[in-house]
């Protein structure tokens, strides 16, 4: 193990905290000690005591005042459990009628280092400790007794060290399981949208020094059928079929294939054109709709994906607006006949000045949903993303129509306002809204 690994926490956060409590409880020890003098001091004794009162309040203070990782960079985690068992072993051989405190505080050091640093480190200032114990305890008493009682020291401290240390690691290895489950998809195997977002949130900070970033919506065309008329086994092959599909045509040396969640798929392409991700878009709805799915009886389950592109900078530069450029032309797609890819219309207003025209219009598409309890009653689901929208599409003072499929008529109308927080987006109902506005005007 390298020098910078032994001296490296498990945790610079907590060690800092960990480190300030238990210097804290050594200076308040040591502090009762002095003012109750259960035994006669030296009259030198006093001022060094209350010396070292302060050099503990000091260390207990310095986590506050100096950054964790500047205190790692310099080694310091391991440099404070360490100075501490020394200063510790010399206060005990200049009062050596005061081992009884020293076994004590000895115990703080190692508690620290086997719960705060790794295995060696940890092994490194128990060592120590016992040694320093050991030493003193043979400058007070005679060998055979020393020895006895440095043997009960030892065991207490080599055991502490142990059980914490295997403790430890062993909540080292259930939250590095539970950080891998966290980014990893249990189904298809691709990353979640968290690992997606820092990976994106990286790509667009360099966006604009290189080529761009591209990020690609994927959605499996008519999913609920499938899993309808098949069962949601063979919904899942699906998407499985489909992420390795993916997965294959795109650089795996740093391309992103995500999945955002149901039949919902994300790609980023960092160090990508404009025109060489719309490419890549069309691309992928073909080798899907090439590679139909072989199902358990050999029949060929045809699939199709739509897809929807946006490009920083080109369509946007920041996160959100380049979610909402790539959603709206994911929606694009999905209502001009599915299994095709749009690109996002142009960058949002705010960016560059430009934008949709004042007054446009945007359409909120529901779906009834039945409802047992109520069968004269037609309660409505909106499909699609009905809360935000680009500009490009819907522009403030504009209005939301709301209608239901196989009915001529807008069942409502909302009208649209201005995003505060996104430049070149625009606020319409949240889908709750437009929901029951549109069953007020369907009941009987």
């Amino acid at each position: 193990m390298d020098l910078h690994r032994l001296c490296e926490p498990r945790d610079e956060t907590f060690a800092a905290r960990a480190s300030s409590a238990l210097f804290l409880v050594g200076a308040v020890l040591l502090a009762v000690h002095v003012l109750v003098e259960p035994v006669p001091m030296p009259d030198f004794a006093h001022p060094l005591s209350w010396a070292m009162f302060v050099v503990l309040l000091t260390c207990s203070a310095l986590p506050s005042v100096v950054p964790p990782a500047a205190m790692t960079r310099a080694g310091v985690w391991l440099v404070l459990p360490v100075a501490a068992v020394a200063t510790i072993g010399v206060l005990a051989d200049v009062f050596p009628d005061q081992l009884d405190v020293a076994h004590l505080l000895l115990g703080l050091p190692v508690l620290f280092a086997a719960s705060q640093m790794h295995a060696a480190a940890a092994g490194s200032v128990t060592t120590l400790a016992i040694g320093s114990d050991v030493s003193a305890l043979l400058a007070a008493q005679p060998v055979a007794e020393a020895l006895v009682d440095g043997l009960f020291v030892a065991a207490v401290l080599v055991l502490t060290t142990v059980l914490l240390v295997l403790v430890m690691e062993r909540i080292d290895r259930l939250v590095a399981e539970l950080r891998r489950q966290a980014a990893v998809d249990g189904l298809t195997g691709l990353v979640t949208r968290p690992v997606l977002d820092e990976a994106l949130t990286s790509a667009l900070s360099a966006a604009v020094a290189h080529e761009g970033s591209a990020l690609v919506l994927v959605d499996v065309d008519s999913f609920k059928s499938v899993n309808d008329s098949h069962g949601h086994p063979v919904g899942d092959d699906a998407l499985l079929h489909i992420a390795g599909i993916l997965g294959g045509h795109v650089r795996a040396a740093d391309a992103v294939v995500s999945r955002l969640g149901g039949d919902e798929l994300a790609v980023l392409l960092p160090g990508c054109s404009a025109e060489v991700a719309a490419a890549r878009a069309h691309e992928l709805v073909d080798a899907v709709a090439a590679a139909p799915l072989r199902l358990a009886d050999g029949t060929l389950l045809a699939l199709s994906i739509s897809v929807g592109v946006a490009h920083a900078p080109s369509h946007a530069t920041e996160l959100r607006a380049l979610y909402a450029a790539a959603d709206a032309a994911l929606y694009a797609a999905e209502r001009g006949g599915r299994g095709r890819a749009r690109v996002a219309a142009g960058r949002a207003a705010g960016s560059d000045g430009g934008g949709g025209q004042e007054g446009a219009d945007a359409v909120a598409v529901l779906r009834p949903l039945a409802d047992p309890g109520q069968p004269q009653q037609r309660h409505l689901q909106p499909v699609g993303h009905a809360h935000r929208a680009p500009v490009e599409r819907v522009a403030a003072g504009g209005h939301l129509h709301v209608v239901e499929p196989g009915q001529p008529d807008v069942l409502a109308e909302h009208p649209v306002g201005e995003d505060r927080d996104v430049p070149g987006l625009v606020v319409v109902p949240r889908a709750e809204d437009v929901r029951r506005t549109a069953e007020q005007h369907l009941q009987p």
